[in-house]
């Protein structure tokens, strides 16, 4: 698994409850990728010069870099000021930061980092993956890196969440399930089978197209086609996995991050970690991990 140029990981904190936790995720993902750490606090007030109290977006900081110190992972410290999700995705791009690394809830609450937030606008903005992380339900301690779910809808726009997911697992070793919902709100009550059919049809493609790009990397990918409201059923089977792999465009809306979409709902209601990529004409899927 080595790789002569490390790549690096951008952790996002604002020194909340849930800092902690995101800097040991993205360290652990960190020795796992043989990566290099990178860690930014961005305060939306004026930085003061010279001795101050120190805030806790500082001290959140701090920390990362001490634990990556301990570990013996090469890290790099910024705090800047400015728009949050504005300078967040600028550092990744300057450093060449393959995934950028945030918790889902901040200072003030789910409002601030997450439901038309930071969280949703550095996803929007961000030319490489993001994952938010979520508190898993399993009761083993520490981070887990054994099974991923891929959402699909069988779109074009779908596919740099399906690469840079598959790729990932390649590195990761991770077991990998590929899951495609038939929208039963999609489905009329006139010529409701034939509705349903064609939907199903769609889904039967769309994890097919998952299974035979995992066989190029040496991935055994397991198909799941389910009826249902989508973001309810990939939440709900979130709690059977470590990682869970969403687009932010295609045909169920798995691209658009308005208040209310799959992404969005998913990353609110997921059990464990979400990693989402926005489908971009920059970004290179494979070349993510």
């Amino acid at each position: 698994m080595g790789n002569k140029e490390l790549s690096k990981i951008l952790i996002a904190t604002d020194g909340s409850r849930v800092s902690e936790e995101t800097v040991q995720y993205a360290l652990d993902l960190a020795s796992a990728l043989e990566s290099e750490i990178a860690v930014i606090y961005v305060s939306d007030e004026p930085l003061k010069e010279g001795d101050h109290d120190i805030s806790p977006g500082e001290a959140a900081v701090q920390y990362a870099v001490d634990e990556a110190t301990k570990r013996a992972i090469p890290v790099e410290s910024f705090i800047e000021f400015g728009i949050p999700a504005v300078e967040i995705v600028k550092k990744a791009e300057e450093i060449g930061a393959k995934v950028i690394v945030l918790g889902s809830i901040g200072r003030s609450g789910v409002s601030l980092w997450l439901v038309g937030s930071v969280a949703e606008r550095v996803i929007k903005l961000a030319y490489c993956p993001v994952i938010v992380v979520r508190k898993s339900e399993h009761e083993e301690a520490g981070t887990r890196f054994g099974n991923m779910l891929i959402a699909t809808d069988g779109s074009a726009a779908n596919e740099s969440a399906v690469r840079s997911g598959l790729r990932l697992a390649s590195r990761l070793g991770m077991k990998v399930s590929t899951i495609s919902i038939n929208d039963i709100r999609e489905i009329p009550r006139t010529n409701a089978d034939e509705a349903r059919a064609e939907l199903n049809d769609v889904s039967k493609e769309a994890v097919t197209r998952v299974i035979h790009q995992g066989a190029i990397l040496g991935l055994n990918v397991d198909p799941i086609i389910e009826d249902g409201v989508p973001h309810k059923e990939i939440a709900e089977r979130s709690s059977e996995y470590d990682l869970v792999v969403i687009g932010t465009l295609g045909r169920t809306g798995l691209t658009d991050m308005r208040v209310g979409s799959v992404a969005e709902k998913v990353i609110r209601y997921a059990k464990c970690p979400v990693m989402v990529v926005r489908a971009s004409e920059v970004f290179a899927p494979l070349d993510s991990f």
